[in-house]
């Protein structure tokens, strides 16, 4: 034993940490100890402990060994982990390590006289004597490909029995006691024999713990059968045949056993006979109907003729009643239904879990007019489509709230559609073709779903925690819903002429449509009967319209008592309606039933004074007046950063909880205010811009007062959000990803690593190891250190390579969070199949310590555009089709150094000016310039070039009469061949 000791010593003094070093010294003296014992040996809490342990045992230093103990005090047993060695495996694990480390060099041996022993200190290169043998020069030999002296390196890369001999020289410790420990006797290391060796712990008297005792092995036998000693089987009998098939007594025997154990288990007669006849049916029963008719005989049939009719009549009175009960009850849910029998949809079924809602979240909610006339008109931008007639849609665009008021000042219908069971596409659609857009169910008055049932719809409100109580008046079209005073009197503001979509709506009311009316609406180029459509009314349960006392309505005028409380109201922050001011661009139509996400209480409306109606706004600049933040400038350092970082903090609040639509409507928001160029002073200035509205203003305003929104203040005080944060931050693992991680009940890195480290992809390993790495920002000079050696090796390759670095770096951040670099040459075959060896010399040198990504699909289809091949096609989608390496940067010249994320693109030089522009944009950015080119264009964009939506085929816009002379000259012709005006790289920050 005392060898098998001395060589797992030295094997872990030679190869391991201190740490782990301390573990095994610890068994070794006390042969078994408990992990909490260990722990205090260790100084360290026992989560450190397994971790350090884990590793241990998967390289078959230690055994883990896990009992029931009792605890003094505690009746119910606790299992406990213990450590020990089992030499026996130590030593077989240790011989298995040197003979593939000895397999290893062997098989990567060389001839010794294909040494490359000259080194060249410019360009790295290797090469052997008889290689450079011709290049000699004044001072030495000279290098083949940079023409520098060579440096004559004995060592290195050193062949044949060299790394053999070496390796031997090295392992000899191990190998000697390896030959000695064979020629001895290891005695079994198992539990009980290092347990019975042990030596107890001496622990001071601030570290005492209770004393456990080992659970006898007996009592965990079951105790079903009282008085069994032993629950095993006491015998094995084995009967050995030639007749093939049980024997006759085998037969026999069988049936005894059988009805001995029909005996056991007969009923009373107190359960298998009738209480009424006294007949028996147990038999009957268990043979069925047609058993029952073929055994009823004559004096059974004289018996059932016996039965009291007293009791039948009973029975018979039983059934009518349910019957007149079940036909009331179906009569009642027509009355309630109109009488409509619509088809049934696959969503009628409500599921227990909630997750197939056809009303989804995040919703989107839009409101429409139509002209008097009744007829649906061309939409905002005056085009018309030439397949059908668009609805004229009033542009008051709600996201999360937000809205953006224009038009006339005429109460609109606020409907909400869900996303859950339409593919993006179709969802997109209907988002873009109706310009006034809710995600606030509560703000809605017209809520649209793929539903057909009134107790679905009643379900799905009640999931969007939105309480309603049914009303009993249906719709009829054009009458006015009116249920007081004030809504009487806002409907004589109404303009004359002019008829809504179902006239005056209250907006304590909602209604549930189904989503046919939106498409019927618009395929037909009128808007349909919302009665035939109706699935549910009902009224929102706690939410009240602004009244007006009835003496007031019935005079025309408010009395001097409530103008003055009203007064008091606004100077104490209240949210009642404020007057219309004079001059304006466009009505903003005020929300007064909208709930806030959190629990402080926010503003509804926009607080205002009397003063601030003369104030002059700026005016909105020209640029502003596109939906597409690809069209304008959108600077590094906006004047409102600190609002817009506010606003980012709320996406991301979106972005963690699965709320996609959010996420897009808040980005719209903040490009918008990114590219206005003054400094807000007034909420005004931003309800009127694009993407925006009162929902934002109110925010402007909230967060102007205090600081912050209530929101970020109740998401900062809620630990989920932050663990969220935390996962979300892993590179590797998306919103998703950590939403299913916390789910898992992990609750921050050490619990990922302990629990779920060998479920992680590689990426999301690295991405753990890294963590802390990958979180600090990169300056600008490290960027450029650590892009001029991407270069270098690329002119290694090839001088002709040029390089351009986009991403945050080229938009002119002071930071960025990764490097994105791209690579090209005028030369096209020069960039088929680079990406391989350059990230392979970039190994070689020791800067990419892992590669997390290597793509070569641009190379593997000879460098030609990928074709579109339309909707709904999975070939080609994507980011883009480019050769790329996504790789681990660390310098190795540099001992302060941290791993950087860096990512190498390669574009061939015919569509290098669609790379620039696809990895220079921030992501609204993109997300516009795509729809941008579908929108207007027909085409479709990414980083790898253009393709016509008509036919798939590749639009090259870049080459022209002559090739570009550089590569901003072949992006600024990009810009040139969409009809987008020209935007440097540091005018397209959009957030």
């Amino acid at each position: 034993m005392d060898l098998a000791v001395t060589l797992v010593k030295s094997v872990m003094r030679a190869f391991y940490t201190t740490r782990e070093i301390l573990v095994i010294d610890a068994l070794i003296l006390h042969e078994a100890l408990r992990d909490d014992d260990l722990a205090y040996l260790m100084a360290t809490n026992p989560k450190d402990l397994h971790k350090i342990c884990g590793k241990l045992r998967e390289d078959r230093f230690l055994t883990v060994h896990t009992r029931p103990e009792f605890r003094e005090g505690n009746p119910r047993p606790s299992n406990r982990t213990w450590y020990y060695i089992n030499y026996r495996h130590t030593i077989d694990a240790i011989k298995w390590r040197v003979y593939t480390i000895d397999k290893d060099v062997q098989g990567t041996t060389e001839r010794t006289t294909e040494k490359k022993e000259y080194i060249c200190s410019f360009c790295k290169a290797e090469w052997s004597l008889l290689e450079v043998v011709d290049s000699n020069g004044p001072n030495g030999l000279l290098c083949h490909r940079c023409g520098h002296v060579l440096t004559f390196e004995a060592d290195r890369n050193a062949g044949g029995h060299e790394q053999s001999t070496r390796l031997n020289d090295q392992f000899k410790f191990i190998s000697e006691l390896l030959q000695k420990i064979d020629n001895v006797h290891i005695p079994e290391c198992d539990f009980d024999r290092a347990l019975a060796k042990t030596r107890p712990v001496v622990r001071d008297a601030t570290h005492q713990v209770a004393a456990t005792t080992a659970m006898d092995s007996g009592m965990s036998r079951p105790m079903g059968v009282k008085g069994l000693t032993n629950t095993g089987p006491q015998s094995i009998s084995v009967n050995i045949s030639t007749v093939e098939g049980a024997s006759e007594a085998e037969k026999e025997a069988e049936i005894a056993r059988k009805e001995k154990l029909a005996a056991q288990n007969a009923l009373p007669s107190w359960m298998s006979n009738s209480t009424v006849t006294g007949e028996s049916f147990a038999g009957a029963a268990r043979a069925g109907p047609t058993a029952v008719k073929n055994e009823i005989g004559p004096n059974e049939d004289s018996k059932q003729k016996q039965v009291d009719s007293k009791a039948i009549a009973q029975i018979d009175d039983l059934f009518e009643t349910l019957k007149a009960e079940a036909a009331q009850k179906k009569e009642d849910d027509s009355d309630d239904e109109d009488g409509s029998e619509e088809d049934e949809d696959d969503f009628e079924d409500v599921p227990a879990t909630g997750n197939n809602s056809s009303m989804g979240t995040p919703a989107l909610s839009h409101a429409m007019k139509r002209d008097p006339s009744g007829d649906l008109s061309r939409d905002g931008s005056g085009r018309e489509e030439p397949s059908r007639k668009k609805p004229k849609l009033e542009a008051n665009i709600k996201i999360e709230g937000a809205a953006i008021d224009s038009g006339d000042d005429e109460d609109e219908d606020e409907m909400e559609f869900e996303d859950t069971h339409m593919k993006p596409a179709e969802l997109h659609e209907l988002e873009e073709s109706i310009p006034t857009l809710t995600y606030d169910v509560n703000e809605a008055e017209v809520v649209l779903g793929r539903i057909s049932r009134k107790q679905r719809a009643q379900f799905e409100l009640r999931r969007l925690k939105l309480e309603t109580e049914p009303v009993g008046s249906g719709i009829k079209e054009g009458d006015h819903v009116e249920h007081d005073a004030s809504h009487e009197d806002r409907s004589k503001r109404q303009k004359r002429g002019s008829s809504g979509l179902t006239g005056q709506m209250d907006n304590s009311l909602v209604r549930v449509l189904s989503l046919s009316w939106l498409t019927e609406s618009m395929e037909k180029g009128k808007i349909m009967p919302m009665s035939n459509y109706l699935v549910y009314e009902g009224r929102k349960v706690g939410r009240s319209t602004s009244e007006l006392n009835k003496s007031q309505a019935a005079a025309g005028q408010p009395s001097a008592q409530n103008i003055l409380k009203r007064a008091a109201d606004d100077m104490a922050g209240s949210a009642s309606p404020s007057s219309p001011q004079k001059q304006r661009t466009g009505p903003i139509r005020v929300e007064g039933n909208s709930s806030p996400r959190s629990a402080a209480v926010k503003p509804t409306l926009i607080r205002q004074t009397t003063s601030e109606n003369d104030i002059s706004l700026p005016p909105i600049p020209d640029f502003l007046h596109t939906t597409y933040s690809c069209q304008r400038p959108t600077p590094v350092n906006a004047p409102n950063a600190a609002f817009i970082e506010q606003l980012k903090n709320i996406r991301t609040l979106r972005l963690l909880s699965g709320d996609k639509i959010g996420v897009r409507a808040y980005s719209t928001s903040i490009s918008s205010i990114a590219a206005y160029p003054y400094e807000i002073q007034n909420p005004q200035e931003i309800s009127r811009l694009p993407g925006c509205g009162n929902k934002i203003a109110e925010l402007y305003q909230e967060w102007h007062a205090r600081g912050h929104t209530a929101e970020m203040e109740t998401s900062e005080a809620d630990p989920k959000v932050g663990v969220l944060r935390t996962f979300y931050n892993i590179w590797g693992v998306g919103e998703a990803g950590a939403r299913e991680f916390y789910q898992k009940g992990w609750r921050d890195l050490d619990d990922v690593v302990e629990y779920g480290w060998q479920s992680l992809s590689r990426v999301q390993q690295i991405g753990v190891k890294y963590y802390d790495e990958f979180q600090k920002k990169i300056g600008r000079d490290e960027v450029n250190k650590i892009t001029d050696v991407i270069l270098d090796h690329a002119h290694r390759l090839d001088p002709g390579f040029e390089m351009t670095i986009v991403g945050s770096y080229r938009r002119g951040r002071e930071e960025s969070g990764d490097i994105d670099v791209i690579l090209t040459h005028k030369e096209e075959s020069k960039t088929l199949d680079l990406i391989e060896p350059l990230v392979l010399s970039l190994e070689t040198d020791s800067y990419i310590t892992h590669t997390l990504s290597l793509s070569k699909k641009n190379s593997e289809r000879g460098q030609m555009p990928l074709p579109w091949k339309g909707e709904g096609s999975t070939w080609g989608t994507g980011f883009d089709t480019l050769d790329k390496a996504m790789v681990v940067w660390l310098d190795p010249y540099d001992v302060n150094a941290l791993h950087r994320r860096v990512d190498i693109i390669v574009s061939p030089w015919k569509t290098i000016g669609c790379a620039i522009l696809g990895w220079s944009g921030e992501t609204t950015f993109q997300r516009d310039l795509r729809r941008y080119c579908k929108k207007e264009k027909g085409f479709k964009f990414d980083s790898s070039g253009i393709r016509s939506r008509k036919d798939g085929s590749w639009v090259d816009i870049e080459g022209g009469k002559a090739r570009a002379g550089s590569m901003e000259d072949a992006e600024r012709r990009v810009f040139a061949g969409l009809g987008i005006p020209w935007r440097p790289p540091s005018e397209r920050c959009t957030g």
